[in-house]
């Protein structure tokens, strides 16, 4: 076989693997979602006061941050497929800061100083470092079963863009129980639970989606 012949086998068996992982991501990640809800339904609640809570931009802010998480980073899971889209990934992730910061600063001017700590604890917040990662697993086993079956550039980088698709997931999954809505409490612990599903993604990657 000739050089070119060969590159061309190489690139077009690479395209094959990509369209596999993107169709593979779509099709497994609501099945994924499908037993989380499930895991949710029969361990937790939804909050009493969901319908009023909805008008407080303090809790839409807790859905809207996870929700973008988890939507960037499954739109650059399908790139991240593609070996030369690795390097796009800070410049995506760096966008999804600006809501949380807005939010921030929108609570250190509307709540005393000598509050912020009561609001930034809440309660139960080791039960939200527990219940965000455990929501999380079905969709970050589907999100690395489907990567596998690409050429991610970078299996690190690759595995920690699932475990935020999945911490995103799982974060939103939980604010349906959970009614402490401080963005003070978010930055914590919504954010400690989805970086810990996102170290998860990144370890487990480095050694399951090498290729």
């Amino acid at each position: 076989m000739k050089t070119d012949q060969l590159i061309d086998s190489l690139v077009a068996d690479q395209g094959r693997r990509v369209n596999g992982s993107g169709m593979t991501l779509l099709a497994s990640l609501p099945i994924a979602l499908l037993v989380s809800i499930a895991l949710f339904a029969y361990v937790l609640d939804m909050r009493d006061d969901l319908a009023a809570a909805l008008e407080s931009w303090r809790y839409l802010l807790k859905l809207l941050l996870p929700a973008l998480v988890a939507v960037a980073a499954i739109a650059l899971m399908l790139h991240l497929a593609r070996p030369q889209a690795a390097a796009a990934v800070l410049r995506w992730l760096a966008w999804l800061a600006v809501p949380l910061v807005l939010g921030l600063l929108a609570e250190a001017v509307l709540v005393p100083r000598e509050s912020w700590g009561v609001v930034a604890i809440g309660q139960n917040p080791l039960f939200c470092l527990f219940f965000v990662p455990a929501l999380s697993l079905p969709p970050l086993a589907a999100a690395l079963w489907s990567l596998s079956r690409g050429a991610p550039q970078s299996p690190t980088a690759a595995g920690i863009v699932a475990g935020l698709a999945a911490g995103g997931i799982g974060a939103l999954l939980y604010a349906a129980h959970c009614d402490n809505d401080s963005p003070f409490y978010l930055a914590l612990w919504y954010l400690g639970g989805i970086s810990i599903v996102t170290l998860l993604g990144g370890l487990i990657g480095h050694r399951y989606l090498r290729w």
